[in-house]
């Protein structure tokens, strides 16, 4: 049975992928063929001048110019990005040894090399070996037996 002496609050974190929305501008390339327009008198009988036109109207003249344009609009885009969460949990103590192990080497003449090699001892689960990351990273100076 585990008692909370036996446990140790951890705190574990990683990147958790996180979406987010925002907006983004897309333009489409486009024509259009803008007409010139002039003012038409539609009075009945029309008068000498147009300035005495009381029945005005703009109309399309024959020149027009292809122009190129663009129409734009803001989209809703979704993205993603990473945040680091954190949790705190507990775990079992445990404890950091060394424990002596034969390597063979394999030469013409086999020999038997014996080196300390770190291990996590944890009451009730079987030994843990650490990785060579985990070696390179760990300073197990003081679990020297």
């Amino acid at each position: 049975m585990l008692h909370s002496r036996d446990l140790l609050d951890q705190t574990e974190c990683k990147n958790v992928k996180v979406p987010y929305t925002d907006y983004v501008t897309e333009c489409e390339e486009g024509y259009e063929e803008p007409c010139e327009e002039q003012w038409v008198c539609q009075d009945d009988p029309k008068p000498e001048s147009l300035k005495y036109c009381k029945n005005k109207q703009w109309e399309a003249t024959d020149e027009c110019v292809k122009i190129k344009v663009d129409n734009c609009k803001d989209v809703q885009k979704t993205f993603h990005k990473y945040e680091k969460k954190c949790d705190k949990k507990k775990v079992k103590k445990c404890e950091d040894v060394t424990k002596p192990i034969s390597i063979d080497i394999h030469k013409r003449i086999p020999t038997q090399i014996e080196k300390d090699i770190p291990f996590r001892v944890c009451d009730g689960e079987p030994d843990h070996e650490y990785t060579p990351e985990e070696v390179a990273t760990i300073d197990f100076s003081e679990y020297q037996s």
